[in-house]
Parts: structure tokens; C-alpha cells; sequence
């Protein structure tokens, strides 16, 4: 009865660590990162070794793994750099993450990193950044539009009042751009409106705060920005990688940042390359086969996972390999399909990981990809896996996951179907030849 008292109890915080929604850390509360067989981001890091101002895009699958490397990247590069990441979804929401609201973002955490971390501020550069956002009336009108349509009281000299954002300190202008950042991220922004906002007095007062933070830490500054690959507009994106993409470019500092990996397959890919110079893309992990040995690379990722956090006690080597299989090596879709397998396991008072469990958990999640496909991405996904179509058609089943982008031994770009779409696929193949075959 202890022991299974005690299984039950450890299954829990295993569960707690199976988090899909959480990157891998050195955290004990989540997931440790294990290193990858190819398809890390070493390349990156070296062009950051060597070039102080590296401005770099990274695309993939959502759930391949990108935050987890990115958060890699900052940690083993903070003794070259002073290291700024953060994360879009937390603050603004990647709805309303355009190159005003960008810039405003990545301006209210270099100061909060600044106040938390240095010696005041100079009197110089708080003033500078105020007038921007209209201490001087006759500064900084891009920002007194940004501010009116978020519905903030526009400042001028002749305020006296306390609720005034009018800031003379750094703490005061911390809390006016959290206060900003606040009125952002629960308001819709119309694309017409981001595109009305004036940006060219933002980027130069956060150029100049750059210039300063590197001149006191006595190191370049890379900037990481991520979650901006969950930006789902079109036009957003095209405006933030291209069009306005030289507003956060120009700055003296290295930057690198997650783009949609359907603009990969845009129209205009050739221009968003030869404006950053370095766009990657993290491709999904290898797959071991169903027959695959203990000592096979592409098995030893998932089993060194599970064994860092005491999965090995709950599941058979063999469970993983299937796990591993059905999850296309998208590690999120992987940690998903194991937290799901410990949670039936709870629910059916079971002491270890059945077969009938990974059944379930697979059904599960084929099913949620059903809810979301139709006959024509059906359509789609056959014609480009058997290269009859365009990569261009199939942008948004890559970006969903149904359609997985790799590459194979020969570096050549390849599409597969998502083991737990396949099913779909066949399926819908059947139907067609049945009713053809009526016909």
C-alpha cells in the first residue's frame, strides 16, 4: 500500500515536470535540456562569437524546441554578452506584437535591467527617452498617437498632477512603459494603426540607450527576442521582418529572434534573408525506427529525457521509441504525449504506463488535428509530400505541425506527414477511391 502510495505520489511531480508549455531548463521544476543530435543552434553561436552585432532569425515547427535552445544560447554566451531575453507571449501577446509595440517592449526591459542591475541612470538619457513619449510637446508625435490609442493621458510640461505619466526618475519611466505595456497587450491594434505610428524617435532613443548599457557593462549587448514565430497576421509579419525590419536591425547590438516559419515559404523569403543575412531553421528530431537499439542516436534523446526526470521507472524503453515515433520529433508533441500517458495512468489508479494508455493518448491527439483539417489540406498534404505541389500551399499545415519540414541525409529540404496525422491522410485517401470507384 506505501509503495503505491509512493508511486502515486512520484507519478504526480512527474506529471508536473511533463509540462509541454514550459522550455527545458536547469530548473528541477521543469524538463532538463538534453543536447541534440544535429540541429542545434552551435552555428549561431559561433557567428555570435565572431560578429558582435550578428543580427539572426531562427523559423521551426512550434514545439521543435526553439526556447529551449534560445534559452541555452543566452546562458552558455552571458560572459561575452550582457544578455537581454525575453519573451513576447508573457508581455505583449503575439496579437499585438508589431514594430511600435516591439520597440517598446524590448525599451521598458533594457530599462528595468538597467535599473535592476546598475547604478542610476543618467539624468541625460531619461530625458532623452521623455521626450519621446512627449514631455516635450514638441517631440515624439509617433509616441502621442501610440499613446492615445491605447488611451493614456498625454503629458506636457504644465502637469502637475500625480497620475500624470510625465517621469523624471528611471523608476518612474520603468513603471510609465510597464504601464504602457499593460494598455498594449489588451487592446486590439488594427494594422492600419501600427502603420500610422511615426517610429523614427523610438529607435533612435533605444539606440542610444543601447549605446550606453554597452558602454557601462564594457560588453556588446545581444538581445533575444522570442515567441514572435506565434505571430499569425501576414501583413504584421511582413512589416516586422521587412518592411520596418531596419527600426530594430540597425541597432548597435547583436539580435536574434523566432520568425513564423511559414514566411520561410513566403513570396518575399529572399528578401527577409537578404536583410538579416542569417535565418535558420530548427528542424524537428530524428525518429528512431520501431526496431531501433538502446545505443541508436535518434532513441537516445528521448531515453536520456525520460531517465533525467525518472521516467524510465514508469515507461519501457519500448513505450518511448513509440512515443518518440508519434510525436514526428516535435519535442513539445512528445512531452505532451507523455504527460497525457501519466495522467490516464493516475486516473485508472495504475502503477505503471500501459500500452493501452499510449492507444489512448494518440487517439487523443490525432483527433485534435482532426478538428482542425480539412479535405483540402488532406489534398494539400498528399500532393506535397509526393512533390506534386508547392511547399508554398501547405505554409500554415507546417506552421500547425500537420506537416512536418525536415531534411535528410543529403541536407535536401523534405516534407512528411505527422505520424498522427498519417492515419488522417490514408483515411481520407480510402474515402476518395471509394466514392471515385462509385462514380
Amino acid at each position: 500500500m506505501q509503495n503505491a502510495k509512493t508511486s502515486q505520489e512520484e507519478l504526480r511531480g512527474l506529471l508536473r515536470r511533463l509540462n509541454p508549455n514550459r522550455p527545458a531548463s536547469l530548473s528541477h521544476n521543469t524538463l532538463p535540456r538534453i543536447e541534440r543530435v544535429g540541429g542545434s543552434l552551435s552555428m549561431l553561436s559561433t557567428h555570435l562569437k565572431a560578429d558582435q552585432y550578428t543580427k539572426a532569425l531562427i523559423a521551426g515547427h512550434i514545439g521543435v524546441g526553439k526556447s529551449t535552445e534560445l534559452m541555452y544560447l543566452a546562458e552558455s554566451l552571458k560572459n561575452e554578452y550582457f544578455v537581454i531575453f525575453r519573451s513576447v507571449s508573457s508581455v505583449l501577446g503575439a496579437h499585438n506584437t508589431s514594430v511600435p509595440t516591439l520597440l517598446v517592449f524590448l525599451l521598458e526591459e533594457a530599462v528595468r535591467r538597467w535599473n535592476a542591475e546598475f547604478e542610476p541612470m543618467p539624468k541625460e538619457l531619461v530625458r532623452n527617452i521623455g521626450e519621446i513619449f512627449g514631455v516635450r510637446a514638441d517631440v515624439g508625435s509617433g509616441m502621442h498617437l501610440l499613446l492615445s490609442l491605447i488611451g493614456l493621458q498625454i503629458p506636457s510640461e504644465s502637469q502637475t498632477k500625480k497620475d500624470s505619466p510625465k517621469f523624471s526618475t528611471p523608476t518612474q519611466m520603468e513603471d510609465f512603459l510597464k504601464k504602457i505595456l499593460q494598455k498594449i497587450s489588451l487592446r486590439y491594434f488594427r494594422f492600419e494603426e501600427n502603420q500610422s505610428i511615426d517610429i523614427s524617435d523610438l529607435a533612435l532613443a533605444f539606440e542610444n540607450l543601447v549605446n550606453n548599457m554597452a558602454e557601462y557593462t564594457n560588453k556588446p549587448i545581444l538581445i533575444i527576442i522570442d515567441d514572435l514565430d506565434k505571430i499569425g497576421d501576414e501583413k504584421a509579419s511582413l512589416d516586422l521582418f521587412v518592411q520596418r525590419a531596419m527600426a530594430w536591425i540597425r541597432l548597435p547590438c547583436a539580435i536574434v529572434a523566432t520568425m513564423p516559419v511559414d514566411m520561410y515559404f513566403h513570396d518575399r523569403a529572399r528578401e527577409i534573408d537578404h536583410i538579416w543575412g542569417e535565418v535558420s531553421i530548427l528542424d524537428p528530431l530524428d525518429t528512431p525506427s520501431e526496431a531501433a537499439e538502446l545505443t541508436d542516436p535518434a532513441l537516445s534523446f528521448y531515453l536520456s529525457l525520460m531517465k533525467e526526470i525518472g521516467g524510465e521507472k514508469y515507461f519501457s524503453a519500448k513505450q518511448i521509441n513509440r512515443l518518440a515515433r508519434a510525436s514526428g520529433g516535435i519535442v513539445r508533441d512528445f512531452v505532451h504525449l507523455c504527460a497525457l500517458s501519466v495522467n490516464y495512468v493516475l486516473d485508472t489508479g495504475q502503477l505503471h504506463v500501459k500500452d493501452w494508455h499510449i492507444d489512448a493518448v494518440e487517439r487523443a491527439l490525432s483527433e485534435k488535428f482532426q478538428s482542425r483539417l480539412d479535405d483540402n489540406d488532406y489534398t494539400t498534404i498528399v500532393n506535397i509530400v509526393k512533390k506534386q505541389g508547392s511547399a508554398k500551399a501547405g505554409a500554415q499545415l507546417i506552421r500547425s505541425g500537420a506537416l512536418l519540414c525536415k531534411r535528410d541525409e543529403n541536407k535536401q529540404r523534405v516534407y512528411q506527414t505527422h505520424p498522427l496525422v498519417e492515419k488522417l491522410v490514408n483515411n481520407y485517401l480510402s474515402r476518395q477511391k471509394n466514392e471515385n470507384g462509385a462514380a
